[in-house]
């Protein structure tokens, strides 16, 4: 599915230097949600099976058939039905750059390219293709009805439709911000069935397998494809043993198949050996980044236990400092207490020597008054002028 190059995924797995390293040897960004099989090397094989397994299992439908792949994303898968014997693949993809880029590094001859929304594409006549393949569309659609209703008028009566939908209900870091629906088994079959009927319906699991194989002999490879065209030995896989497979609720995706007998359809097995190696290469980065982190987490520890020792000596100190402290103000606070007694009990002798002074002002008030009446009475006046008298004859002072 094409994705608008200007939105990117924000989730972290265990491949994001993979994917860092993809991201700057492409000229198509890197969204998590397209495939792009010569960029990723060994690096992201995982993703390399888990995307072919699907192409690599409608395959034989397509042969010598005219194929609808809508919503193409970089073009990989249409040229890999070309290349597996359709006669005319018709890639349908809104992104205009995801279209240069199909071009560019997915060509062929029997592949045409038109630039459509997913919902309606008017430039396709009705019931035009045998095969019409869609893997990983419907949950990034507005409408997604309408879509699978424009993939009806577009497939020919008795043709057969693969149609694929991530389980975006499971546990997995590979949940994808692009995506605007999400489905469980039960809502994606009853929409499928309600449009097109009868249906079969295949789970995708991702497996760690291990395989006894008869040598297989090296020859050229004419394609990037080529070994996906015979994987394994004609006499395939024998007996197998399955240790757990979840049911398809559980699945990380859904297969719809339209139009095909439910007896003609077999599992189908991805099988590489650079994806095994890359789970191993991932689990000695896990085990070597746990160690790292043990070792981050223990030198933390010891950081930590230093600086809760240097704490609380930083917390002794300050707490005798602040006894000290406690210490000096209480002193202070005492010496204050009995200054402020001082300070009142003067207070009081300086209010009662103001009073005793007051008292006295008021005594000579009324001692110089009765003077002064004194002086101004008859009597005063009699006796001054017989002192004067005494003067004038000569007679003593006896009254001094």
């Amino acid at each position: 599915m094409g994705t608008p190059p200007y939105r990117r995924t924000t989730r972290t797995t265990m491949f994001e230097p993979e994917i860092a390293k993809q991201d700057q040897n492409t000229d198509l960004p890197f969204t998590g949600e397209r495939h792009m099989t010569e960029q990723l090397d060994q690096e992201l094989a995982l993703g390399q099976i888990e995307h072919m397994v699907r192409y690599a299992f409608v395959a034989p439908f397509a042969l010598g058939k005219k194929v609808l792949d809508i919503a193409s994303g970089s073009g990989y898968g249409s040229q890999y039905l070309a290349l597996q014997g359709a006669t005319e693949v018709v890639a349908v993809e809104i992104d205009s750059e995801a279209i240069k880029y199909a071009q560019k590094h997915h060509s062929h001859p029997a592949v045409r390219f038109v630039q459509s929304d997913a919902h309606a594409v008017p430039q396709l006549e009705n019931a035009a293709f045998d095969v019409i393949v869609s893997f990983e569309t419907i949950e990034h659609l507005l409408r997604p009805r309408d879509f699978l209703l424009e993939l009806r008028r577009l497939l020919k009566p008795g043709g057969q439709l693969f149609l694929s939908c991530p389980n975006d209900y499971r546990d997995s870091p590979w949940i994808s911000e692009f995506h605007l629906h999400k489905f469980k088994f039960q809502q994606f079959r009853d929409l499928v069935i309600n449009v097109f009927g009868e249906t079969v319906f295949l789970g995708q699991h991702n497996v760690l397998a291990s395989c006894l194989l008869k040598p297989v002999q090296s020859k050229s490879c004419f394609s990037q494809f080529d070994s996906y065209r015979s994987p394994l030995p004609e006499s395939g896989l024998g007996i197998q043993y399955i240790d757990r497979l979840s049911p398809i609720e559980g699945s990380e995706g859904y297969l719809a198949v339209v139009g095909v007998e439910p007896e003609l359809i077999e599992n189908h097995i991805s099988v590489s050996q650079d994806a095994y190696e890359v789970v191993v290469k991932s689990q000695h980065y896990s085990s070597t980044e746990n160690s790292r982190l043990r070792s981050d987490i223990q030198a933390t520890g010891h950081r930590l236990l230093n600086l809760q020792e240097q704490f609380q000596v930083e917390k002794d100190t300050w707490k005798t400092h602040l006894q000290t402290a406690r210490t000096e103000l209480e002193d202070f606070q005492a010496g204050l207490r009995k200054t402020q007694a001082a300070l009142e009990q003067t207070q009081a002798v300086l209010e009662q020597t103001q009073a005793n002074l007051k008292q006295v002002q008021t005594e000579l008030r009324q001692t110089r008054a009765t003077v002064d009446s004194m002086k101004s009475s008859k009597f005063w006046k009699l006796r001054r002028r017989w002192f004067q008298l005494k003067q004038a004859l000569g007679f003593a002072d006896s009254d001094g």
